[in-house]
């Protein structure tokens, strides 16, 4: 259990005016906009795919505001990594509460403890600059009766940069932080490199141990927006 929610999302989670697109904001709250991420190991070998998707949005700004996305995931080999062809939604909420992220299967919620991107993009001022230091996010995690809380720190703007993947070719800012991760009795820390474009969110991240060791890499390799 201890492991649960090691590197949980961030995500793409949480919605400014959620009425359509923002580009002044690092994520997407466009229904039907989709973005396919691949996973590899320390030795470059591919672990993970996953596609998520906006199937749902709700509200009119940060005071109360939520998107349902549903997400699939595949094992390197191409077979989904568990039961019902590797699906699963995750709903993310805004309101006086905070940024709160729900999940309804704790197998599956175990399952992809590894996979999903690390940070938290709800809380990243759309005017940010290179040196900047970043306010602290925090994001709630709830798996029915079990919480847990990731707290991101020291975070900074390292740079500009353009960076090309699979999916395109992207104007980002490279931001270096620390993410903490509390789940029961149990707390982990971890230092995050991302490089996030307005609009869409992660493009491509390191994931290191607190004593530098590199973990994973993540990188978006396929995307469609409406």
């Amino acid at each position: 259990m201890k492991r649960v929610f090691v590197s949980l999302i961030a995500l793409m989670a949480a919605l400014v005016s959620v009425s359509g697109q923002n580009s002044d904001m690092f994520f997407s709250v466009t229904k039907g906009d989709s973005f396919t991420y691949t996973i590899r190991n320390a030795e470059g070998e591919v672990e993970y795919k996953y596609t998520y998707s906006n199937k749902e949005v709700n509200g009119a700004d940060l005071s109360d505001a939520s998107v349902l996305y549903g997400y699939q995931f595949w094992k390197g080999d191409g077979t989904p990594l568990f039961a019902d062809n590797g699906m699963m939604d995750m709903k993310i909420t805004l309101n006086s509460e905070g940024t709160t992220s729900y999940m309804y299967d704790m197998k599956k919620s175990m399952a992809i403890q590894d996979v999903v991107t690390m940070g938290d993009v709800s809380s990243l001022p759309s005017d940010i600059k290179v040196g900047q230091s970043v306010p602290d996010g925090k994001i709630n995690i709830k798996v029915k009766s079990v919480g847990a809380s990731f707290l991101l720190t020291e975070r900074k703007v390292l740079s500009e940069e353009v960076v090309t993947t699979p999916a395109g070719t992207f104007n980002t800012y490279k931001m270096d932080e620390h993410q903490t991760n509390k789940v029961l009795v149990s707390t982990k820390t971890f230092h995050i490199i991302t490089w996030y474009a307005k609009n869409i969110g992660c493009i491509k991240q390191e994931v290191y141990d607190k004593k530098g060791k590199l973990l994973r890499t993540l990188e978006l390799t396929a995307l469609v927006q409406k």
